[in-house]
């Protein structure tokens, strides 16, 4: 029986909208928020021992009890923050007011400072306005690779085994339709992709898709995920500046630095990567 359980969900659209432009790298203060909201995708995994996962499902149905009285509720980050959304499935269904939805929010994202390492993040955050040849990279799939790589290596320093927890990323549970089937392709490595650092995934026994709205670390995961994809919508492009002395921090986001994977305290190229990763900068995100 494996000792953790990754939960992994994503945010940001998963393919390529807008055409390849070089200015968008030159000049990116030319472009409006639109193009970066379609500009980045983030896979977010949410790295848990097997014994803990109780304990933290037992939190989430807590708080969906005394905000909503419905257990099985499904949190969607953008459901949360989408105005016609909120209304649409939390507001009108629960007559709940803006303030008892807006406290149930900052309480569910306590949770990560609340379990500190018993909630561990492994995160990557594609920025597709790099990427002229779109046809042998794929936002979804890179992503993947590199955070299932970053799984293997913890779980290799743990000495301990993983089993991968997805959410179905279509209408279907079987593993051999569109994004799924790419997911275990990239696992099974039976995907030719470039820069392959791990050959085969001796610590990621497992891979098993779970619809969101039935698994609540999956619904976690879907709020980490955000979380990055709005640090880098704010403030992607300050994250390349070398003369920037201080990197701007989505609030949200920065409740999450304590829980990011870290090597020597370091969290950028461990717990959070980047493709590309072109300017290299740590900006001192280091275990708190």
């Amino acid at each position: 029986m494996a000792d953790y359980l990754a939960f992994l969900d994503d945010s940001g659209p998963k393919d390529y909208r807008a055409p390849y432009d070089p200015q968008a790298i030159a000049c990116p203060q030319e472009f409006e928020r639109a193009f970066w909201e379609q500009n980045y995708f983030v896979i977010a995994a949410l790295v848990v021992k097997r014994d803990d996962v109780a304990a933290i499902h037992r939190e989430m149905v807590r708080l969906k009890d005394e905000t909503f009285g419905d257990r099985d509720v499904e949190i969607k980050s953008d459901w949360l923050r989408n105005p016609h959304q909120r209304a649409k499935h939390y507001l009108r269904p629960y007559h709940l007011d803006e303030e008892r939805l807006n406290r149930f929010g900052q309480h569910v994202t306590e949770l990560f400072s609340t379990f500190g390492p018993r909630i561990q993040i492994v995160a990557c955050v594609f920025d597709k306005r790099y990427y002229r040849d779109r046809q042998n990279n794929d936002p979804c799939c890179n992503t993947c690779q590199v955070v299932l790589e970053r799984l293997e290596f913890h779980m290799q320093r743990l000495a301990g085994t993983c089993i991968l927890v997805v959410d179905q990323m279509e209408d279907s549970l079987s593993p051999e339709r569109g994004k799924n089937g790419e997911i275990v392709d990239v696992l099974l490595n039976r995907r030719r992709m470039r820069h392959t650092f791990v050959e085969r995934y001796r610590h990621l026994t497992d891979i098993q898709f779970r619809k969101s709205k039935e698994e609540n670390l999956l619904q976690l995961a879907d709020l980490a995920a955000y979380n990055v994809y709005r640090q880098f919508v704010d403030y992607g492009r300050e994250w390349e500046k070398p003369i920037q002395e201080t990197l701007p921090l989505y609030p949200y986001f920065q409740r999450m630095l304590g829980n990011f994977i870290t090597k020597n305290d370091r969290i950028r190229g461990i717990g959070l990567c980047k493709l590309p990763d072109t300017a290299k900068i740590n900006w001192g995100l280091r275990k708190k």
